[in-house]
């Protein structure tokens, strides 16, 4: 095999510096601008700066091998290949991210139009924009977890196709308390939303100046939120009360009946038959 030609190393480390600069300059978006998201910062991020990843991967300089050893990085068709498949995979990761996404940013921005205020319309209209947003973001991804390996199959290897998108692995079934148990966290955190729903700030606050720092520092803020919103506040923390009740319901049944193991099967095949 003829020997390549060397490429000046200087050009593949250029292109890898500039590269990492645009991603990090992205992600300073948000400092500099409020306009900005961190999320509309990363993806922006990833766009611009994975064609000079692949440019400094393809200007890498050519190391000095023996025998019938590729003679460069970007020499054989099966690295090519490789490298292909490893973009098209973030591509289909960032896909899948649009489908959970976007939901939360059209009833985002129906929650910003909604009047000002804490009558009990406007209370109710702004837990329905987060609850629709949450259920069609779940109803999205679930469609989009069937569909994405339809749509880059072929394009990525099966092993991530696996990794990502197959079925998990059931657990071993384990008794109701052990559940309980594990997801104690979720318990607390509900009966807390649940006794904020029934007034127990009622007679905490509201703080005329905000002191302290840290954690004690946004406590107080949000108990002065809540006096300046209890409509919105009681019902949110209500809805999220019982619905991670049921919630830990759901997961103490669950932990009863594990999926089969031999019927894993990645989730876009059965959408090609």
């Amino acid at each position: 095999m003829p020997e390549g030609k060397p490429r000046p190393p200087i050009a593949s480390i250029a292109a890898i510096y500039f590269a990492i600069a645009i991603f990090c300059g992205s992600m300073m978006l948000p400092v500099f601008s409020l306009t900005f998201s961190p999320l509309f910062g990363i993806l922006i991020g990833v766009f611009l700066s994975m064609p000079f990843f692949a440019l400094g991967m393809w200007l890498a300089p050519v190391e000095d091998k023996t025998g019938n050893a590729a003679t460069s990085f970007w020499q054989e068709v099966p690295e090519k290949d490789a490298v292909l498949k490893g973009v098209w995979a973030v591509v289909s990761i960032l896909v899948l991210g649009t489908f959970v996404i976007v939901p939360y940013v059209v009833f985002g921005l129906i929650f910003l139009l909604l009047p000002g205020g804490d009558t009990w319309p406007t209370a109710i209209g702004r837990n329905a924009c987060f609850l629709a947003a949450i259920v069609t973001s779940f109803l999205t991804r679930t469609f989009a977890e069937r569909a994405v390996p339809n749509w880059f199959r072929g394009k990525v290897s099966n092993e991530f196709i696996e990794r990502e998108f197959g079925e998990k692995p059931g657990e071993k079934p384990v008794t109701v308390f052990r559940t309980v148990l594990k997801n104690l966290p979720l318990l607390v955190y509900s009966l807390m939303a649940l006794a904020i729903s029934f007034g127990v700030l009622d007679r905490i606050g509201p703080f005329r100046e905000v002191h302290g720092v840290g954690k004690g520092k946004s406590l107080m803020r949000l108990v002065n939120w809540y006096h300046e919103y209890p409509n919105t506040i009681r019902l949110s923390a209500l809805i999220f009360g019982l619905s991670n009740i049921g919630f830990l319901v759901k997961r103490a049944i669950d932990s009863q009946k594990p999926r089969d193991e031999s019927g894993r099967t990645p989730r876009g095949e059965g959408m090609m038959r």
